[in-house]
């Protein structure tokens, strides 16, 4: 355990003893959680690939969420939606 300090941009260093046992190399993606007031990092490159798909379809879907919750979205009635599905 270590304890680092956050910067004024929002970036820490990761402790070189960490870094080393992870095998962590410069320019390496993390991935970020927050989960009940805490940040998980996780190494990207120790995810499987369909975790790494879920992932981003998850991203996704919280992002279009985001969108409906800021009034970003066209609404239609069912019948709308189904006549413009039919010009797909």
């Amino acid at each position: 355990m270590e304890v680092v300090k956050l910067s004024t941009r929002g970036q820490f260093v990761i402790p070189q003893d960490m870094r080393n046992d992870l095998k962590l190399k410069a320019g390496e993606k993390l991935l970020v959680i927050e989960e009940e007031g805490s940040i998980i990092l996780k190494p990207f490159s120790k995810l499987g690939k369909e975790i790494v798909r879920e992932l981003a379809d998850a991203k996704m879907a919280a992002d279009a969420w985001k969108d409906v919750e800021k009034g970003k979205v066209t609404k239609y009635t069912k019948a709308e939606f189904l006549k413009r599905m039919e010009k797909w």
